[in-house]
C-alpha cells in the first residue's frame, strides 16, 4: 500500500525536474537566441565592413586611375617638350652640352653632333675628344678660355672654329657657365654651341661691301675736303658772311664724313687682319702723354682739364694702336665732360698685365647700356651723334684693337657720376709678354 505522503512527494519532485527542464529549455532557448542576435551582428558587421573595403577598393582604384592618367599626360607633356627643343635647336643651329669634370665625361645633344658633322658613336667622349675637333690654330684660346672659368667660376661666351671630317670649317658660338659643388669646387661646366657660319658669312659680305663703298668714297671726299679748305681759308679771295658759315658747315660735315669712313676702313683693317700686329716694348706713360697731347686743343677748347698718372709699366703692343685706342677713350671723355671737368687718365701695373683707366665727370652710362656702346654704332644717347659728332665707331675700333693685343677693354658709370673705360694688355717682363686674362 502506497504512502500517501510518499506519493505527494514525488509528485512535487517531478513537479521541480519538469520545472528545471522548462527552465533549462528557455534558457537555451534564449541562449540560441542570443547567439543568433550575436551572429546576425556579425554579419551585419562583416557586410559593412566588405562594403567599406569596396568603397576603398573603388576610390583607390580611381585615385590610382587618376595617378596613371597624370603621369601620362605629365609623360606625353615631357615628350612633346623635349621635341620642342629638339627643333627649336635644329632651326637655331645650337647643341647643348655638358661635361662632368671628376670623371671627364661629356655629353652631347644631337645636334652639337650634327654641328660637329659627325654621328654619335655611343662611347664616351672626353674633353680632349672635344677640343680635337676645333681648329688646330683655335684650340690654345679655347683651352684658355675653359681654364680661365673653371679657375674663376665664371660663365664664359667666345667664338672658336671647328673642322668637320669632310675638311669644312664651321665656326662655333660657345656659351658655357660653371656648377659649383658643396666644397666650393667646379664639379661640372654646362653650356651651348651654335653654328653662326652663315651669320658670319652675312657681315663678312656687308662688311666687304662697306669696305669698297668706303674706299670708293675717300678719294671724291678729299678733292671736296681741300677745295672747301680753300674757300674756308680765303684763298680764293673773301666770301660774304653768310657764305663763309655755310662753307664752315660744310668743312665741319666733310670732316666728320672722312672720320666716318675711316673708322670703318680701320675696323675692317683690323677684322681682315690687314693691319700690321708687330708688335714691340712700349712704356705706359709714354703712351699716355702722346695720346694726350693729340688732344690737348680740343680739352682747351671744351674748358676741360686733362691730367695723367702713369707708374713704370712696360707692354709689348703697337704703340700707334694703343695710342689710338686712348686717344679715342680720351676724346670721348672730354666730348661729355662739363665745362672746368676733369678727365684723369692713368695706368699701372696690374699683375701679369697693364691696366689703363680713362675717367671722366660726366652724365654717365645707363647700366644698360654698358655692353652694348663697344657695338658698331652704338651711343648712349641718338642725340650725341648730332650733338658731339660722334660716329659710333670709335668705341667699337678700341674693343678691336685691344682684343687683337690679347686684353680686355671694359666701363664702369652710374648715371650722374661719370664713367670710367678701363682695359688691360699684356705686361712685358724681361723681354718676355706675360699673359693674364683676369685683370
Amino acid at each position: 500500500m502506497v504512502d500517501p505522503l510518499n506519493r505527494d512527494e514525488t509528485a512535487g519532485q517531478r513537479d521541480r525536474a519538469a520545472q528545471r527542464r522548462d527552465e533549462l529549455a528557455s534558457r537555451r532557448d534564449r541562449d540560441a537566441d542570443r547567439r543568433v542576435l550575436v551572429l546576425e551582428g556579425n554579419d551585419r558587421e562583416s557586410r559593412s565592413r566588405d562594403r567599406a573595403e569596396s568603397k576603398r577598393d573603388r576610390e583607390r582604384a580611381l585615385v590610382d586611375g587618376r595617378s596613371l592618367a597624370r603621369a601620362e599626360r605629365m609623360t606625353r607633356d615631357l615628350a612633346h617638350q623635349r621635341m620642342q627643343l629638339i627643333n627649336a635647336q635644329s632651326v637655331g643651329q645650337f647643341g647643348s652640352w655638358e661635361w662632368d669634370i671628376a670623371t671627364d665625361r661629356t655629353e652631347w645633344s644631337g645636334e652639337l653632333y650634327r654641328n660637329r658633322g659627325v654621328k654619335p658613336s655611343g662611347a664616351d667622349m672626353s674633353f680632349e675628344d672635344f677640343v680635337q675637333g676645333v681648329h688646330p690654330d683655335d684650340r690654345l684660346t679655347v683651352r684658355a678660355k675653359i681654364q680661365a672659368a673653371h679657375d674663376t667660376g665664371e660663365p664664359f661666351s667666345f667664338e672658336h672654329r671647328v673642322v668637320r671630317p669632310d675638311d669644312t670649317v664651321r665656326i662655333i658660338h660657345a656659351r658655357g657657365e660653371v656648377i659649383i659643388g658643396d666644397d666650393g669646387t667646379p664639379v661640372k661646366m654646362c653650356g651651348t654651341g651654335q653654328d653662326i657660319t652663315e651669320r658670319r658669312e652675312v657681315e663678312r659680305a656687308k662688311d666687304e661691301f662697306i669696305s669698297m663703298v668706303s674706299h670708293e668714297l675717300r678719294t671724291p671726299l678729299t678733292s671736296i675736303r681741300g677745295s672747301l679748305g680753300l674757300l674756308e681759308s680765303g684763298a680764293l679771295g673773301p666770301l660774304p658772311e653768310k657764305g663763309q658759315r655755310m662753307i664752315e658747315i660744310a668743312v665741319q660735315n666733310t670732316d666728320r664724313l672722312v672720320r666716318l669712313i675711316n673708322d670703318i676702313l680701320d675696323i675692317e683693317r683690323i677684322d681682315s687682319g690687314a693691319i700690321d700686329m708687330h708688335q714691340q716694348p712700349c712704356d705706359a706713360a709714354e703712351l699716355i702723354e702722346h695720346a694726350i697731347h693729340g688732344v690737348e686743343q680740343l680739352a682747351a677748347d671744351a674748358q676741360v682739364t686733362l691730367t695723367s698718372d702713369g707708374g713704370p709699366a712696360m707692354l709689348c703692343a703697337l704703340p700707334d694702336r694703343v695710342i689710338q685706342t686712348l686717344t679715342n677713350l680720351i676724346s670721348n671723355a672730354v666730348k661729355f665732360s662739363p665745362v672746368s671737368g676733369t678727365v684723369r687718365v692713368c695706368c699701372r701695373r696690374q699683375g701679369g698685365q697693364v691696366l689703363f683707366q680713362v675717367t671722366d665727370e660726366g652724365k654717365g652710362i645707363p647700366a644698360d647700356k654698358l655692353d652694348s656702346i663697344f657695338e658698331r654704332f652704338q651711343q648712349v644717347d641718338a642725340s650725341d651723334a648730332r650733338e658731339k659728332g660722334g660716329t659710333g665707331l670709335g668705341l667699337a675700333i678700341c674693343r678691336k684693337i685691344v682684343e687683337h693685343h690679347g686684353g680686355r677693354i671694359w666701363v664702369e658709370s652710374e648715371p650722374g657720376a661719370g664713367s670710367t673705360f678701363s682695359f688691360v694688355l699684356p705686361a712685358q717682363v724681361s723681354g718676355v709678354v706675360e699673359s693674364d686674362d683676369t685683370p
